[in-house]
């Protein structure tokens, strides 16, 4: 249920051979996002050569398409969808507006082109790795806070600040995946003297070095 995919919407542009190639990345959730994105893409440059796109929607992956756009098939809109399987990038479209400059680039000066203009508008952004986790609170007695903290420190789990009342209390977001683990894990450490009650399955954010 993990997936990676961006929080905001970024551009870049470079020049190849006298061509340019601007470049948007955007964040969508659906089709219809991402045919608004690329109407207004059309418009806004609606006198270039060529508006060539890819988008990848679901967690999964489950939905792709690409589009040439009038180049020559398979040097635009695959390149750019590569590059977003490479990245494993989803819930995005990538566009890339070209301005011809008079230079022909041939077949694989293109495929390199627009490739390159995926790439580099990937390596831009910021990508967030989105992990499927269940909201967990935990109360407990401050006899057992010492172990327990250090216990949280060595799963290292997102946690919420801790509540100090009468009682313990955090909130801490578990993996799905390892939920009935540190669920036990929890029980054996402190003898079962331990509240430990699952709240909601959220998505958390975690930013990823590209």
């Amino acid at each position: 249920m993990d997936y990676i995919t961006i929080n905001d919407n970024f551009e870049n542009s470079i020049e190849i051979k006298k061509s340019n190639f601007i470049t948007h990345l955007f964040s969508v959730s659906s089709v219809d996002e991402a045919n608004i994105y690329l109407e207004e893409i059309r418009k806004e440059h609606y006198k270039a050569n060529h508006n060539c796109y890819a988008y990848i929607i679901g967690t999964n992956m489950e939905i792709k398409k690409a589009s040439d756009d009038g180049e020559p098939s398979m040097t635009a809109g695959r390149p750019i969808l590569n590059a977003m399987e490479k990245n494993d990038l989803t819930n995005a479209l990538i566009v890339v507006t070209r301005y011809f400059g008079g230079i022909k680039l041939g077949a694989s000066g293109l495929i390199r082109a627009y490739s390159s203009s995926a790439g580099e508008v990937i390596k831009s952004a910021k990508l967030v790795k989105k992990i499927y986790t269940t909201k967990v609170k935990i109360s407990y007695d401050y006899s057992l806070h010492g172990k327990i903290e250090t216990f949280l420190r060595s799963v290292g789990y997102k946690l919420d600040d801790a509540k100090f009342t009468d009682r313990v209390e955090y909130i801490v977001y578990v993996p799905i995946e390892d939920k009935e683990k540190f669920k036990e894990d929890l029980i054996s450490l402190t003898n079962a003297k331990i509240d430990i009650n699952e709240e909601s399955n959220v998505y958390i954010d975690e930013y990823l070095d590209n």
